[in-house]
């Protein structure tokens, strides 16, 4: 039988499954989560950075290709 994401929580970094004995609730005010959130965010920017770098990298590629083609220096 699988279990859903719901029969699990998040304690510390590991998953361990609900039970009626739990000693503390999941909470999004929770500090384990907010560092997740953060540690998140830090890897999307990063990410981000490395896209729009390829991208700036790319156009000055093709800008320095058309401007060989069309001025000359094609080799």
């Amino acid at each position: 039988m699988a279990k859903s994401n719901m029969d699990f929580k998040f304690k510390k970094g590991k998953k361990t499954a609900i039970s009626g004995s739990s000693s503390r609730s999941w909470s999004f005010g929770d500090p384990e989560f907010k560092r997740k959130k953060r540690v998140a965010s830090y890897k999307m920017y990063g990410a981000e950075g490395k896209v729009k770098g390829s991208l700036k990298m790319s156009f000055r590629w093709l800008k320095d290709k058309y401007t060989r083609v069309v001025y000359g220096s094609w080799c």
